[in-house]
């Protein structure tokens, strides 16, 4: 499988013009980013390591 780079903020935006709506969509979009980067340095386990690790197969 190729790695391939996209710019992620391009694709996560808010249509919201409520400052609450838009601090809590803030607060996600940074989660997401953060977790997109885990998942491109591969610091992340797969779902099936996690299903072994709990007895879940």
């Amino acid at each position: 499988m190729e790695n391939i780079m996209v710019n992620q903020s391009k694709y996560v935006s808010s249509d919201f013009p409520e400052a609450t709506y838009q601090v809590a969509f803030e607060d996600l979009k940074k989660k997401i980013l953060v977790g997109h980067q885990e998942i491109i340095q591969g610091k992340v386990s797969s779902l099936a390591d996690a299903r072994k690790e709990f007895g879940l197969d």
